[in-house]
């Protein structure tokens, strides 16, 4: 039975990733730099730096001091995170929490983030713990933030569902022995099919949650 949910971020809770990518190739762009889509997209989900990758497509390009670069111009672009946030998810995570179902964020966000998003969206009292990725040694498809999140819910693994959109993350839910629900969107070429199942809107969650995982 299930007894705790499990929520990647971005992708999931935000719709931030369509965002992120377009911030990225404007950035390279300026630059005057390449780099292929599919690359880009296998590292969502991750902690990955993707500078790296981005210097071997580019000659003469510095891995550190492109970050560099993009941390500022990163900073320098305004989110209004309720802009991206669906509503409908209040009443979602407000049913969940009626239901007694543990919740955590999970996600590979730095910490400041997910706490500006929780705050913002003012859905921090539906999540029980908050992890963020940079915070551990590996990154997903590692396991080790679900493990974490499991030990911090008091809840065993395979009671833990975890909701993820990336092929990476999904691949990490799998990894620490939980049940996963994979939202597919549609403009992104992630690998869904190691999930216990998918959806493609979040407005379909409690739906789902209830069908086919009994909650």
């Amino acid at each position: 039975m299930i007894k705790a949910l499990i929520f990647d971020m971005d992708g999931v809770l935000i719709d931030s990733e369509i965002m992120y990518q377009k911030w990225v190739f404007n950035f390279l762009k300026q630059e005057n730099l390449s780099y292929p889509l599919y690359s880009y997209q296998k590292k969502i989900g991750t902690t990955a730096s993707i500078f790296d990758d981005i210097e071997k497509y580019n000659e003469g390009c510095n891995s550190l001091e492109l970050k560099g670069k993009f941390t500022k111009y990163w900073k320098s672009q305004k989110i209004n995170y309720l802009d991206i946030f669906p509503n409908i998810l209040i009443e979602q995570l407000e049913w969940l929490k009626k239901k007694k179902i543990k919740m955590a964020i999970a996600s590979s966000s730095p910490m400041d983030t997910i706490n500006e998003v929780v705050t913002t969206c003012k859905i921090e009292s539906y999540f029980d713990c908050l992890i963020s990725g940079r915070d551990l040694p590996e990154s997903k498809p590692n396991p080790t933030i679900f493990l974490k999140a499991s030990e911090q819910l008091r809840i065993p693994v395979e009671e833990c569902l975890v909701i993820e959109d990336s092929y990476n993350g999904i691949k990490a839910g799998k990894r620490a022995n939980m049940k996963v629900l994979a939202i597919k969107d549609k403009r992104f070429s992630q690998d869904v099919s190691l999930a216990d199942d998918v959806i493609y809107d979040i407005k379909y969650l409690r739906q789902e949650v209830q069908v086919k995982f009994g909650i």
